[in-house]
């Protein structure tokens, strides 16, 4: 239920309120939030914008990984602490892969 209501926060530009509530709710519905978003982006840019979506998803993703890398968090299913950035680093791998795919291995190397 808390779900639904930070995002009424969110489609209300209320965005303290709605950091507020991912700050209550625990790390594993806020990670599983994250990854769901992280892929149904990757595949939306994908769909508008093709080739390019995918660029501008890996430049918005390294920059947004490396200030999230910033921070710790302690999942109950790991024994060591990980930083936050590990769902977009590792969804940069599913854009090359996606690349590779789709367009072929040169534009894939391009990216990095």
């Amino acid at each position: 239920m808390d779900f639904f209501r930070g995002l009424l926060h969110l489609l209300n530009f209320n965005f303290s309120g709605f950091v507020d509530v991912l700050n209550q709710s625990p790390i594993i519905i806020t990670w599983l939030v994250f990854l769901m978003f992280c892929l149904c982006v990757i595949l939306l840019l994908l769909k508008l914008f093709g080739e390019a979506g995918m660029y501008i998803y890996t430049v918005i993703a390294v920059i947004g990984a490396n200030i999230q890398v910033l921070k710790i968090v302690d999942f109950p299913f790991f024994s060591n602490l990980v930083a936050l950035g590990t769902i977009l680093f590792s969804s940069i791998f599913l854009t090359t892969d996606i690349l590779t795919e789709y367009y072929g291995a040169k534009l894939a190397k391009k990216t990095f």
